[in-house]
């Protein structure tokens, strides 16, 4: 869900019912408006550190530890909301703690905490706004995170059962019979997608395709099953971008956890080379699934496939753009930091779109601001690009990145 749709609901909460110009968060809830994570965090944090007795200190407390998750500081986020699980569970703003609770143990790492924190939350607030939301992290959980198919069933069985609307309950339907093949409760998944999959959808049709190659390959049927994966595009030729998308990830996730990763692999490459006037975010997406499926313990096969993205000149602007951010991205992981610097500062110097330079020079900026400490390059590097730009809103973002990097002026 995004942000602005959980804010809207939290909103509602019975906390937040004081008229704004009473608000002593309220310098702090504009900056969160504002998606100025940083500097609200710090604004709630304060309120809470002078005065811990405060009526206002538990709402501080949660708005602090939303910040920070937003930020990413997903230790520091669970510290602060880890007493709405003790000291503050009766507080009225438990409720909402403990869903942004769960996803800071996530964002950690923690699976296990992250599975009892929104356990416990359905136990204890059968009326919660946050339900479903709360319903659908479990079924992601078991069924990406920790692979349990039993248990995702069973989460999947408890979304479908309690929210009979299809279009709020997407991944626990599909989940759910992904979870009965891995069973090998085949008829039952056939069954289930039967009950729960609209046959006036050509989208969850193309689901009921990938499950039946799931089903195929399971039962060492490896040709049909591959054979049924290539006819999708042909077979579903009108699905918008957005559903495609859809379909894509999921079968590229079907095929790596069969043991197909080599034509998950392979699905993905073509799908990015095709990817013309998709949004950078669902680009994203797929370099993401890439990644997965190479793994984390071959980085290099990760980075030759994303050079190829770089340098094959019929690859998508936003495709090249993405990939080789990517790319300079895992050379940094890997300490490769004056390889980073040369390969952008190339792209810079030859790329010959100007979309593709300026995206390029921002990221060096970051860099060299980042891991070399060298604000006045960076400040340097983007001046000189700014006079040779044309379109007025690159010159704009170049402009506002390079104020970032000025120095600070000098007291008195």
């Amino acid at each position: 869900m995004f942000w602005s749709s959980i804010l809207a609901l939290l909103l509602l909460a019975p906390g937040m019912d004081r008229p704004p110009t009473e608000d002593p968060l309220a310098e702090a809830k504009t900056l969160r408006d504002q998606e100025e994570w940083a500097e609200a965090g710090a604004k709630f944090r304060e309120t809470l550190e002078k005065d811990p007795g405060n009526p206002v200190a538990p709402e501080a407390r949660f708005w602090a530890g939303f910040c920070l998750e937003k930020l990413g500081e997903h230790n520091e986020a669970a510290a602060l909301l880890e007493p709405f699980g003790t000291t503050l569970a009766d507080d009225t703003w438990a409720d909402d703690a403990l869903l942004q609770l769960g996803l800071a143990y996530l964002g950690d790492n923690d699976e296990a905490r992250a599975l009892a924190v929104w356990t416990r939350q359905l136990d204890k607030y059968p009326d919660s706004v946050w339900r479903l939301e709360v319903m659908l992290k479990l079924v992601d959980l078991q069924f990406y995170h920790l692979e349990d198919f039993s248990a995702c069933l069973a989460a999947s069985e408890r979304a479908v059962n309690a929210f009979p609307d299809r279009e709020s309950t997407t991944e626990a339907r599909y989940a759910g019979a992904y979870a009965l093949n891995v069973l090998r409760r085949f008829a039952e998944s056939e069954a289930w997608s039967d009950k729960n999959f609209n046959p006036e959808s050509p989208l969850e049709e193309a689901w009921r395709r990938v499950l039946g190659a799931q089903r195929d390959l399971l039962r060492g049927k490896v040709e049909l099953a591959l054979e049924s994966i290539a006819g999708l595009d042909g077979d579903f030729p009108d699905l918008d971008q957005e559903n495609r998308q859809d379909l894509k990830l999921r079968t590229t996730h079907m095929l790596r956890y069969n043991g197909r990763a080599d034509r998950a692999r392979q699905l993905l490459l073509d799908e990015l080379a095709h990817s013309t006037g998709r949004p950078e975010d669902e680009v994203v997406s797929l370099l993401d699934e890439l990644a997965e499926i190479i793994g984390d313990d071959r980085p290099a096969d990760f980075s030759s496939a994303l050079a190829r993205l770089v340098e094959e000149p019929t690859t998508p602007l936003i495709v090249r753009v993405a990939a080789r951010e990517r790319r300079a991205e895992l050379m940094i992981e890997r300490d490769e930091v004056d390889p980073a610097l040369a390969f952008l500062r190339l792209a810079v110097e030859s790329d010959s779109v100007e979309y593709a330079r300026v995206r390029a020079a921002l990221t060096l900026a970051e860099i060299l601001d980042e891991n070399r400490q060298d604000r006045a390059g960076a400040a340097k590097l983007l001046a000189d690009l700014l006079p040779g730009i044309g379109r007025r809103d690159l010159a704009h973002q170049v402009r506002k990145a390079a104020e970032k990097y000025q120095p600070d002026e000098p007291k008195g």
